[in-house]
């Protein structure tokens, strides 16, 4: 892990790893290997190859964690965070 930032009342830290993600809410079933970018109290933030729509429910594993969430509105560009 990099350096961190704060932002609000919580400590962003920038990270670098493979997650697996696994669409379990619309799109069950659907599977994406995605890029750890910031790792907060509130939250993980990824990048993906594919879009994915806000509030659809996801598994994120990381080695022997799997983390479960909704994902939140973000910004498009080349990969889709």
């Amino acid at each position: 892990m990099e350096e961190g930032n704060w932002y609000g009342l919580y400590f962003r830290c920038f990270a670098a790893g493979i997650a697996d993600v696994k669409v379990v809410n619309p799109a069950a079933g659907l599977r994406l290997s995605a890029a750890i970018v910031e790792v907060s109290r509130s939250g993980l933030q990824i990048e993906v190859d594919k879009p994915l729509n806000s509030g659809s429910g996801v598994e994120i594993r990381l080695n022997e964690s799997v983390v479960t969430g909704r994902m939140a509105p973000a910004a498009t560009g080349p990969a889709f965070r």
